[in-house]
């Protein structure tokens, strides 16, 4: 559709379409096959070799509570997306994913609708975390609107804690992951210190 509309007006400018990279990565999600197939027109339209662009997607390892693979311990994955403070970005996380995942989530209300997060979270979860927050009792009320199990929802105040019930909750395969989908303040400083929290802990 947008090709078409782009059509019927004259530009300048070149415009390069793409979908997702085949190419390998080590980056999660279906998003971020999108974002490297982004970075394979940019560097084509420039001339690099094909050999370092492969290479060079093959050495980034990503960024830093987006989606951070910081540990694997006993056939358990854990993730830190502390970066993903919207629904929005949680949905995207969790559909990164086939393995049955531990969610992490919650805190400080950003007034964002829940509704769509909470109908991927009751698909995708197998437990949940949430950090103590305005923004936790909204995203609870939608859950338990929807169906999710209250038996499966914990409310806690650090992240000590919030670790400690995931790992207990955890089995061979399983996935844990932090995507606040909320702002940090009132338990946590910012979104970077809630990251390397989980990151000591996990």
């Amino acid at each position: 559709k947008l090709k078409s509309l782009l059509a019927k007006y004259k530009f300048q400018a070149k415009f390069s379409y793409f979908s997702k990279s085949d190419l390998p990565t080590s980056l999660m999600g279906e998003h971020n096959k999108e974002n490297v197939a982004a970075a394979e027109i940019v560097t084509k339209q420039i001339k690099i070799n094909k050999n370092i662009i492969k290479q060079a997607i093959v050495d980034f390892k990503g960024l830093e509570h987006r989606l951070e693979k910081v540990a694997y311990k006993g056939g358990v994955r854990y993730f830190n997306d502390s970066f993903a403070t919207t629904p929005e970005s949680v949905v995207v996380a969790l559909r990164s994913f086939s393995a049955p995942i531990i969610l992490l989530a919650g805190g400080a209300d950003k007034m964002s609708d829940f509704k769509e997060i909470a109908k991927e979270i009751k698909a995708k979860v197998k437990y949940l975390v949430l950090f103590k927050g305005q923004g936790s009792v909204r995203l609870k009320k939608e859950l338990l609107k929807q169906g999710f199990p209250r038996n499966k929802i914990k409310i806690v105040y650090d992240m000590k804690n919030g670790v400690k019930i995931a790992k207990s909750k955890r089995g061979f395969g399983d996935v844990i992951l932090l995507s606040p989908g909320c702002a940090s303040f009132g338990v946590f400083n910012n979104y970077k210190e809630r990251g390397k929290l989980f990151k000591k802990y996990c």
